[in-house]
């Protein structure tokens, strides 16, 4: 107890006089956050500097130690309602027609971010390549690839995609493919075949023959 809560001799003594002892209670976050951080600054080293802190959270907004609701990692409450409490602006994103199964306990908001900040927006889980926080699971189109698609090692799958939830089967940012690929490749000249009749892009999606967009081993135009 006396880890947490300091010496506790006077605070026996006193007959349990709460103010002979830290009270968790009438301390400000910062307090909070430095007494937990006496023993877990090595596992979350970030913590100061994200936006959690930044917006005054302390640890015990989310954990709590003597009751926690999830055992595991002393939650107050478990994922993704813990995060949704405060989050209301996510929260719908995952009821749009194709979204990642949040909602439906398959993935955790801490499968790609991590809350106790990182060096990255969003807190996002830092990695190496940051497109492997997406590809770790979907990994058919992690490469490397002969030719790469420069949006992908620019952006980033963020780039085209919306992560939470789309009204687009294939969580696209933009209603439709065409839509989303003419922000970079403003339409062809007429009579090319981008322009022409079956060819048009306004009759068909680009991905009808540019299928491998995310990289292709055989064809620089990521032809099929």
């Amino acid at each position: 107890c006396e880890g947490c809560h300091g010496p506790g001799q006077a605070h026996v003594e006193g007959g349990g006089d709460i103010t002979k002892i830290r009270h968790f209670d009438k301390l400000t976050p910062q307090q909070i956050n430095e007494t937990c951080q006496g023993c877990h600054a090595g596992v979350h080293p970030n913590y100061q500097r994200g936006p959690h802190a930044r917006a005054g959270l302390s640890c015990l907004s989310c954990h709590n130690v003597h009751k926690p609701k999830v055992e595991q990692n002393l939650l107050v409450a478990s994922e993704p309602q813990l995060c949704f409490q405060c989050h209301t602006d996510v929260k719908p994103n995952f009821d749009m027609p194709f979204h990642h199964p949040v909602n439906e306990g398959v993935v955790k908001c801490s499968d790609c971010h991590d809350v106790h900040g990182t060096f990255g927006p969003n807190n996002l889980r830092a990695t190496v390549d940051q497109n492997m926080i997406c590809t770790k699971c979907h990994n058919d189109v992690r490469g490397p690839f002969v030719y790469e698609h420069a949006a992908v090692r620019a952006e980033g799958c963020l780039g085209c995609h919306s992560p939470h939830g789309s009204p687009n089967p294939r969580m696209l940012n933009m209603p439709s493919v065409n839509t989303l690929c003419n922000q970079c490749h403003s339409r062809v000249a007429a009579g090319t075949v981008h322009g022409m009749n079956s060819g048009s892009d306004e009759l068909q999606p680009c991905t009808s023959c540019h299928t491998y967009i995310h990289g292709s081993n055989i064809n620089a135009a990521f032809l099929r």
